[in-house]
């Protein structure tokens, strides 16, 4: 990544005005966890295509990043503004509702999340944590929907390790000590 740097920079030094390129350096930048780079290249990229919801979706998570979870809801409920079918918002932004204490909302954008991408494992794992933290469902509603993520997305792949398959050892006996270093 720290090879990229370069290119990025030398790249803007030919077409500074390029809102991908921009977008992409931004992006570099916040992996190589350097934000306070990031948020401004981040920002001048939606100045010169402001509808682009992927810019502001990243400009969002640079942002909760370091914690600034408000800047960031408002920034992905822009990109949203932008494209309304930008699925991976959704999620973002119901992980980060839940961060700041705002159940019922994250909820609601969990459940858009789940009704575009209902095969991606994330955003059913994260709201099925947000729904521990909410009013809205009692504990057997909360068990059903933890055993259907289970047996959607999980179920199949642990089978093998729920299942003792060794039949040459099958019986062996069981040693339970302690053991010092």
């Amino acid at each position: 990544l720290l090879d990229s740097v370069a290119h990025y920079r030398k790249a803007l030094s030919l077409i500074p005005n390029n809102a991908d390129l921009l977008n992409n350096f931004a992006n570099v930048l916040t992996s190589l966890k350097r934000y306070d780079e990031a948020v401004p290249l981040f920002n001048k990229a939606i100045k010169i295509d402001p509808d682009s919801p992927q810019a502001y979706a990243n400009l969002g998570s640079a942002l909760a990043s370091q914690g600034k979870f408000y800047p960031a809801i408002d920034a992905c409920k822009k990109a949203l503004l932008a494209d309304d079918s930008f699925h991976a918002i959704y999620g973002l932004l119901g992980f980060w509702f839940s961060n700041i204490g705002r159940n019922e909302e994250s909820l609601a954008f969990f459940q858009k999340a789940i009704e575009l991408l209902p095969n991606e494992r994330w955003v059913y794992s994260l709201y099925l944590l947000s729904i521990n933290y909410s009013d809205q469902l009692d504990q057997q509603q909360q068990f059903d929907l933890h055993r259907t993520w289970y047996r959607r997305f999980f179920n199949h792949e642990t089978k093998r390790h729920r299942e003792f398959d060794d039949q040459l050892t099958a019986h062996r006996p069981l040693n339970v000590g302690y053991v010092s270093a």
